[in-house]
């Protein structure tokens, strides 16, 4: 039911009418561009909810739809010091959500920062980007800012301000890491986490976790962090950074999916069998989690969700059924204990 008097209070908007249909503002988007397939009755909600609201679609959403490009432009790290494996599963998601709706990718590299960027916009190569591996203070974002062509952030810098930002709730995924460990009587927990590369500054995505970390311990366990690149070396030499402040320490939370095994490796090479002697939880890639369920606890990562997410706010914006602006959009991580039964 459509809601009374609407139209009279105020424009109504594409959110209005996917609200009125029982849809989502890209199916919305979809009737009125022909982009994809749309099942009849679908078509008819939705038109029928557009005519009751009297919504008009952006002309200017419109005219441009027919000077389209049909391309996306992705912006992706490929350096050293980077789990290339983890970004890979981003970049085959966005690929074949593109494919469906009839688009190519363009993958471009962070090290051309903002430059690339606007060499993008000024080429007229993409309807649209993406911007991934994104720091905390990071300059590329202030020139998605002002690029003028629809753009959506996986990950969430500190200054989110006229973005539309996706990512996995890191901060949940600490708090529930260290929930986990409290849960199996552990007072002292070791923090395995990325840490920056090079000149980079920190990772959005690491200080969220550990936030999340420090406010779940806080009263209940004491927390000993230390930083490392996905490297057998660095991985060992953070482990015993850990134990050798706390040799008591008998919990860890692995915040790399590919540092999940090396560490469970060098755990059992200094005398702690995992699953026995020490409890390991992993945010991890879901392979990782089927794999060693039998020693670890994990948050799975969730590439495909926060793609499909990110795809779809692009869509939204590349169509005009959705205004650019300041939108957070964060996707939960399944818990999965020993058993292999999901919590959450």
């Amino acid at each position: 039911m459509v809601e009374s008097g609407l139209a009279g209070r105020r424009k109504p908007t594409s959110a209005d009418v996917a609200r009125a249909a029982g849809v989502s503002q890209s199916t919305v988007s979809y009737v009125l561009t022909g982009k994809r397939p749309i099942s009849e009755e679908t078509r008819r909600r939705v038109e029928g909810a557009i005519a009751e609201l009297g919504f008009v679609p952006n002309s200017g959403a419109r005219t441009l739809a027919g000077r389209r490009s049909h391309v996306i432009g992705l912006m992706i790290p490929f350096r050293a010091g980077v789990e290339i494996s983890a970004n890979l599963a981003f970049v085959g998601e966005i690929a074949a959500i593109a494919r469906k709706a009839d688009h190519d990718v363009l993958l471009v590299t962070s090290d051309e920062g903002p430059a690339g960027l606007s060499r993008l916009r000024d080429s007229g190569m993409c309807d649209g980007l993406i911007l991934m591996d994104v720091e905390a203070r990071d300059p590329r974002v202030e020139a998605a800012r002002g690029l003028g062509v629809p753009c959506v952030v996986i990950g969430v810098p500190d200054d989110r301000s006229g973005l539309s930002c996706v990512d996995l709730d890191f901060e949940a995924a600490g708090g529930d890491a260290v929930s986990l460990l409290v849960g199996r009587g552990r007072d002292v927990i070791g923090l395995v986490s990325p840490g920056p590369h090079g000149e980079r500054g920190e990772m959005s995505f690491t200080r969220r976790f550990v936030a999340g970390a420090e406010a779940s311990a806080r009263d209940r366990a004491e927390l000993v962090a230390a930083s490392a690149d996905p490297d057998f070396g660095s991985l060992a030499r953070a482990v015993d950074s850990i134990l050798s402040a706390r040799p008591d320490c008998r919990a860890f939370a692995v915040h790399m999916s590919s540092a999940v095994e090396p560490v469970l490796a060098i755990l059992r090479a200094r005398g702690l069998e995992p699953g026995v002697d020490v409890d390991v939880v992993g945010v991890c890639d879901e392979d990782v989690a089927a794999r060693n369920r039998t020693a670890l606890d994990a948050l799975v990562l969730q590439p495909e969700r926060v793609s499909a997410e990110a795809m779809d706010a692009l869509f939204c914006q590349i169509d005009g059924t959705r205004a650019v602006g300041t939108r957070l959009e964060l996707v939960a991580a399944p818990v999965v204990t020993r058993g292999g039964a999901a919590l959450s």
